[in-house]
């Protein structure tokens, strides 16, 4: 905008010297200069409005992302508030779930408790495995018969290879 500003003061001082000019020659010469004044104003005019078009598009774009950040923010809100009603519910699963795994141990006797308490420090939920057929699922190794008498009988028995505490499948009781 300083541009074309200092080039229309130009273009109108020229004009005042055209009618200042003393000679053919002079006064084309001027005349020439007003004309390539002109043309470069009618550039700089272009480039002004095409960089308003640009400058209205990206106050257009960030006006969008400023929408997709409000919404990102509501729905982190949403998600947060939502948690937050199910944090109550999901610890009392929890208590829950641990007072199941605390009375099922109960039936484990003490002589053994603490060979459990180390499988289950080491395995996690996969301190228990269950007997498929003849084979300990965790190892895949087979079961000796007796291992498998003592099964049946109630007792509990650990996986010679892997030590692993062993049940039976309900369908093959």
């Amino acid at each position: 905008n300083l541009d074309l500003q200092t080039n229309e003061a130009k273009i109108l001082s020229l004009k005042g010297k055209l009618n200042t000019a003393s000679s053919n020659k002079e006064f084309d010469i001027i005349k020439g200069q007003i004309e390539a004044d002109q043309m470069a104003n009618s550039v700089l005019e272009d480039e002004i409005l095409e960089l308003m078009d640009k400058i209205d598009a990206t106050e257009t774009e960030v006006q969008d992302w400023v929408r997709k950040k409000e919404a990102a923010h509501a729905e982190a809100k949403k998600l947060e508030q939502d948690f937050a009603s199910m944090r109550d519910s999901l610890d009392e699963e929890i208590k829950e779930c641990n007072a199941a795994i605390s009375d099922a141990e109960q039936i484990i006797p003490d002589s053994i408790k603490v060979q459990f308490a180390r499988l289950v420090r080491s395995h996690g939920a996969g301190a228990l495995a269950f007997v498929a057929g003849r084979f300990c699922s965790a190892c895949n190794v087979m079961i000796e018969p007796q291992l498998r008498v003592e099964l049946n009988s109630g007792r509990l028995v650990f996986c010679k290879s892997c030590g692993r505490l062993l049940y039976l499948e309900e369908s093959s009781e």
